[in-house]
Parts: C-alpha cells; structure tokens; sequence
C-alpha cells in the first residue's frame, strides 16, 4: 500500500494505539487502485484523539491475479476402433476462499495430445489447452492420460481364410478385435470390408499387418 495517514502529534507518554483497515471498490486484479481507509483508536487517552485519513485518492495499491491450476481428468475406455476425441473433464486447484469454478465461465477450454484421433489400444496423454490469464487467475494446465484398453478376444470368433492376415505377429499384437463393418487402413487409406469376427494384428503406429493378396 503507498500513502500515508494524517494524525497529530501523540503526546509522550500517552496510551494510545492505532488500528487501520484498507477497502477495495472491488476484489477484481489492478494496478494502483484506491484504497479506503478504515481506523479506531484505542487506549486510555484514545479519546483525546481523532483518526481521519486521507481523502485525497493518495492511498493505492494493487491486487495481483492468483495461480489457478487446470488438470485434466484421466479417463480409461475399451476399444473401440473408433477415434478418441475431446476430453474427460477437468478439476481446479487454486481458486480463492469463497471463490469456484462459476468465476472463469467462458474460460476457452480445449483439448489435445496424443489421445487426439487414437484408435490403438495403448496410454496417450490428453492436454487442456487455453489462455494463461482469465478473469483474476494466471491459469496452468496439467496433462491427464487415455487408457485405451484391450477387447478380450471371444473364443468363438471365425478364423478368417489363410493369408488374410499376416501371420507371425506377437502375442501382444493380437490385441484387438472386428466385427462386420469396414475398417480404414491408416498406412494406404484401403477400405477393407470383412465378413469375419478375428483378432486383428497391429504392427508399429497402429497399421494393420495384410500380404499382398489384400492390398
């Protein structure tokens, strides 16, 4: 706070004590905003004296934003084969005492990473993104994480005819299933259309390991 009080001089040896308080107009963020000055005075020669403050606009000081932190929620979902996108949510860390998530309504919120578009079972990272001030805060944002888990192979699926899968996949690749629909081949943009219910293999970033007969 920058300013001062006027007062008269206190008299040597007098009981006397001063208490002030400062008012904002308001709780929002600014630089040298006017301050108004509370006081009292007690003691046992309190009443030989008078507080008065100054009324000249003198007194200012400044509110600075608080830290808020934005974490998005982690989420874990089957397979699906279809791609993942958005988010779970977020949570807050920060907010002021009396104060929720009603003050950044509006707050421009998005999100990215690597769950963005994933198809293939694995961990991803899901990134909120967005201003770094809003309102009174200075926002951070915290990562969360996609699981996308693997679907149990049903042990009645139909093998499909030889040589429509590669085989010599690792066990660990034969980590999905399809039932009948068409299916986008992300490594040369083929539509395949299967008739078959079987475990698929997925080679390195997700592509879907055929012979030549297929392609």
């Amino acid at each position: 706070m920058h300013g001062g009080l006027d007062s008269n001089t206190v008299v040597a040896g007098d009981d006397l004590s001063v208490t002030t308080n400062g008012l904002f107009a308001d709780k929002n963020v600014g630089q040298g905003k006017a301050v108004s000055v509370l006081g009292s005075l007690t003691g046992a020669d309190a009443g030989n004296y008078q507080f008065i403050a100054r009324s000249n606009g003198s007194i200012v000081a400044s509110i600075l934003p608080a830290t808020l932190k934005i974490t998005a929620n982690d989420q874990v979902v089957p397979w699906s084969g279809r791609p993942y996108s958005g988010g779970n949510g977020v949570r807050y860390a920060g907010f002021v005492a009396g104060e929720d998530a009603k003050e950044i309504v509006g707050l421009p919120l998005r999100y990215a990473g690597s769950a963005q578009n994933a198809v293939v079972a694995g961990t991803y990272s899901i990134e909120p993104m967005g201003p770094l001030t809003f309102g009174n805060y200075i926002i951070g944002y915290e990562n969360g994480s996609l699981r996308i888990t693997s679907v149990p192979v049903l042990p009645n699926l139909i093998p499909p005819p030889a040589g429509e899968i590669e085989r010599g996949l690792s066990q660990s690749q034969v980590a999905e299933y399809l039932e009948n629909r068409s299916v986008q081949l992300r490594d040369d943009d083929i539509l395949l259309n299967r008739r078959y219910r079987f475990p698929l293999g997925f080679a390195a970033g997700g592509f879907i390991r055929l012979n030549e007969k297929n392609e």
